[in-house]
């Protein structure tokens, strides 16, 4: 823990250095910098397997049960072209099984400063993406799997969970009958550092895209679909590649969505947390 502590703490000092000297340099040259602001959104979901064959199952085996998880985006400084923010995520992956109902797998979490440029209908994040998957009660050979990359992204802003809420609440009736879209690309840091960038893993790049169909929005609700893939390559050309689709219906109050949503994985070959075939439910509230 003391070594991931230490990452953890590098990453973000050495962000916050950026920022700083990024602030300074645009102070000098234009008279107009930016100021701080702490305005944060969120979201928080459970998800209830249905069925429980994935593959690379541990040993001994853990099906997958539930699973729990939160997420909060961070915007602490805006400037006039776009604004930087910490973004943090967790899941807890929790198996289920016929001699025992709950039973702790896995722990996932995620942490991503980084640069976000908005325009009129679109968006483009610049990040460093830092992301571990620790076991629970249980020894790992090797220790946790983590990786650190740097990401970007670009798609139209009904792509992004955290604009949800303003475009239902605004009632945006781009939400009729319309498409949204994200494409995204890794590229995963490694070499003589490798104990503090990588570990038990070699995935050297990744791309992923996001459809989302934006099908109906009545007065209290919406309905949407997602296709999503994700591609990994690793150290030695070999490719992973993973598809779901999902539907949500959309129940709106006055400052929050919850979303019921179902999901399914036509396939996935990534063996660290793997959900091919399986069959899901779940709820999300997003803020």
């Amino acid at each position: 823990m003391s070594g991931e502590f230490f990452r953890i703490l590098t990453a973000n000092v050495m962000f916050i250095t950026i920022v700083r000297i990024v602030t300074i340099a645009v102070s000098l040259t234009t008279p107009y910098a930016g100021e701080m602001e702490f305005q944060s959104s969120g979201g928080t979901f459970f998800q209830y397997y249905l069925t429980q064959d994935n593959r690379f199952s541990q040993t001994p085996p853990l099906p997958p049960g539930y699973r729990f998880a939160f997420s909060i985006d961070n915007l602490i400084y805006k400037t006039s072209v776009g604004h930087f923010f910490l973004n943090a995520a967790d899941a807890t992956v929790i198996s289920r099984s016929d001699t025992s109902v709950i039973k702790l797998d896995k722990i996932r979490y995620r942490i991503e400063p980084g640069f976000r440029a908005i325009g009129y209908r679109h968006e483009s994040n610049l990040l460093l993406s830092h992301e571990c998957i620790h076991q629970i009660d249980r020894p790992r050979v090797g220790g946790s799997i983590f990786w650190n990359s740097i990401q970007a992204n670009y798609g139209t802003k009904g792509a992004y969970d955290y604009n949800m809420v303003e475009r239902v609440v605004q009632r945006d009736f781009q939400l009729r009958n319309s498409w949204d879209y994200e494409v995204s690309g890794d590229v995963y840091l490694f070499g003589h550092a490798n104990a503090f960038i990588a570990q038990n893993q070699d995935y050297r790049g990744h791309a992923r895209l996001l459809l989302r169909y934006n099908w109906a929005l009545w007065e209290k609700s919406a309905f949407y679909a997602d296709l999503k893939g994700d591609e990994w390559i690793t150290s030695t050309g070999a490719l992973q590649n993973r598809a779901m689709g999902q539907i949500n219906w959309v129940l709106l109050s006055q400052k929050s969505v919850g979303i019921l949503y179902g999901e399914y994985t036509f396939n996935d070959d990534n063996p660290y947390d793997n959900e091919n075939s399986l069959v899901s439910l779940g709820f999300r509230i997003l803020y």
